[in-house]
Parts: C-alpha cells; sequence; structure tokens
C-alpha cells in the first residue's frame, strides 16, 4: 500500500512538472540550487547563505511570485523598482530569511522580467542588505 502511495505520488510529481515551461523550470531549479547558478545570481558567497535552512513553498506559488515580481515592478516608480519585488515575496512568505527572499527576487527579476533592472548576476546580499535598510 506504501509503495502505490509513492508511486502516485512520483507519478504525480512529473505531471505537475511537464505544466511548467523551460523557463518556469529553469527558474526553479536556480531557487532549488541557487549556488549553481552564477549566470542569474552571484555567487561568489553562496556558501555564507545558509540555504539549507530555507523552506521553500511549492513550485506554482515560486512560479507565480516570479511573474508577479515582475508585474509590480513594471509597474512601480523608478525609483522603487528594486524595493518593489522583494517587499511583495517578504509580506507574501514573513517567514522566509532576508537571503532567501534576495535569492527570490534576483531570480525572478533576471529569468522572467523582459526588461531587467538588475544585472544578470546580481548578488542576493545586496538585494537582501536593500531590504534590510529600505523598509520603513
Amino acid at each position: 500500500m506504501l509503495g502505490a502511495g509513492i508511486a502516485m505520488l512520483a507519478l504525480f510529481s512529473r505531471l505537475q512538472s511537464s505544466d511548467f515551461s523551460s523557463q518556469d523550470r529553469h527558474y526553479l531549479a536556480v531557487i532549488r540550487n541557487p549556488c549553481e547558478h552564477g549566470e542569474v545570481l552571484d555567487t561568489t558567497r553562496c556558501s555564507s547563505w545558509g540555504q539549507q535552512r530555507w523552506r521553500w513553498p511549492d513550485d506554482r506559488t515560486l512560479v507565480k511570485d516570479a511573474n508577479d515580481v515582475c508585474a509590480a515592478e513594471a509597474g512601480a516608480q523608478r525609483e522603487e523598482k528594486i524595493r518593489t519585488g522583494g517587499s511583495l515575496i517578504a509580506a507574501r512568505h514573513p517567514a522566509f530569511f532576508d537571503l532567501q527572499v534576495g535569492v527570490e527576487e534576483v531570480a525572478a527579476r533576471n529569468v522572467y522580467c523582459p526588461n531587467v533592472i538588475a544585472p544578470a548576476g546580481e548578488s542576493p546580499d545586496l538585494a537582501a542588505a536593500t531590504e534590510l535598510t529600505e523598509k520603513p
């Protein structure tokens, strides 16, 4: 019985993952293993981020967050763009660590947003520090 349940869960996971575009799968790979994606994030200090403590929501929520970051930043005033994405993620996921918010924000911006306002390889450390110093 347990084996059948595990097999069903594996099948369900495969079916769900096929619903994602290649862009979605790339973004999720960055989120799951940020140290391996220097093309999206500055991974220079990746070993000190503490990602082994991070817990992520389901993949659909992560993809929705990423698309919402782009939409929010597109509608923000120029000087507020950087704060907008991180603030949205932090408000939705108050249990996230600051660097976790930074990773999701930077990955979303560099994978999804057509008018990227941060260079590929932006440091999540910098994004997290910006969030910490600019929150009201």
